[in-house]
């Protein structure tokens, strides 16, 4: 009786060593699904990242454009000239060397 006693102590110790494996398996399975859901998170960041930063150029380049507008208006180019602005500031008008 001792024969069988043992092929059962053996074929329970391979049961329990395929049972580890699948449950590493899993585990395993497991970080790689909390790793997915993270880089998947991680994407949706970055595309929200992206959307603001592109709205922050829009709204630098819409003062940008107000900027260049006002200083147009403020100094319009001179009628039959080459000088680019008609106002009497010396930063505008450098003295000829």
């Amino acid at each position: 009786m001792a024969e069988p006693d043992r092929e059962t102590r053996d074929l329970l110790i391979e049961i329990k060593t395929m049972l580890g494996v699948v449950v590493s398996r899993g585990e395993d399975h497991e970080i790689r699904l909390r790793e997915v859901e993270q880089a998947a998170v991680t994407k949706e960041d970055l595309a929200e990242e992206r959307a603001a930063s592109d709205a922050r150029q829009k709204r630098a380049l819409s003062w940008a454009t107000t900027i260049i507008g006002i200083l147009a208006w403020w100094c319009p180019p001179r009628s039959g000239s080459s000088s680019t602005c008609s106002c009497a500031e010396p930063i505008h008008h450098p003295a000829p060397a």
